[in-house]
């Protein structure tokens, strides 16, 4: 199940969260370390793990402003957040995506919420493939659908589909913020997915 939906936020507010998102103190990751672990095993070559800027507890005040703006235009009651993070990737000539990874490692059924703040290639991919628990060849995944960040929208999916983004080749630089949480869902705003 997926939703990619733009409308929760007023400009405004659009503006205010780039606004805040662009003036919070970032670190390096020099590796996202995503699928790497004993959870996953995601083994693969076409895929990268290079750094990326991160704000990895975001700010509690625009985590709670997005989901909860979101969650109330889309019929979602929220449980629980997990996670909130921002991600600042910056041009680069590395035409690999990041490694497909779920979020989390299935502590528990969650749902990922990425909001996009401003207009960016770099797309975030999700394939046809959940996580079970078992090793996956990242090089055998299929493509299930990509979404271009487009400023103010956001993408809703189930927690356990493997998914990656792809640096931004042309603009320079892409921000978001990704959001794990628990929640109860009318699954007819969803898109519905056949693996």
């Amino acid at each position: 199940m997926y939703l990619y939906t733009n409308n929760f936020l007023t400009e405004e507010e659009k503006i205010f969260i780039r606004n805040r998102l662009l003036n919070i103190p970032y670190y390096f990751l020099p590796s996202i370390r995503a699928a790497k672990d004993e959870v996953v095993g995601l083994i693969g070559e076409k895929y990268s793990d290079s750094g990326i800027m991160c704000r990895e507890p975001l700010e509690q005040d625009i985590v709670e402003f997005l989901i909860n703006k979101f969650a109330q235009k889309n019929n979602i009651v929220i449980k629980e957040i997990l996670r909130g993070r921002s991600n600042f990737t910056f041009r680069s000539i590395d035409e690999r995506p990041m490694e497909p990874h779920v979020d989390l490692k299935r502590i528990k059924k969650n749902f990922n919420f990425v909001y996009y703040a401003n207009n960016s290639d770099g797309n975030t991919n999700l394939y046809k493939k959940k996580y079970t628990g078992e090793k996956i060849d990242g090089d055998s995944l299929e493509l299930f659908k990509s979404f271009s960040p487009k400023d103010g929208y956001a993408l809703f999916f189930d927690g356990d589909i493997f998914h990656n983004w792809e640096y931004p080749k042309k603009n320079d630089f892409r921000l978001s913020v990704v959001i794990n949480l628990t929640c109860d869902i009318d699954e007819s705003v969803m898109n519905k997915v056949n693996f």
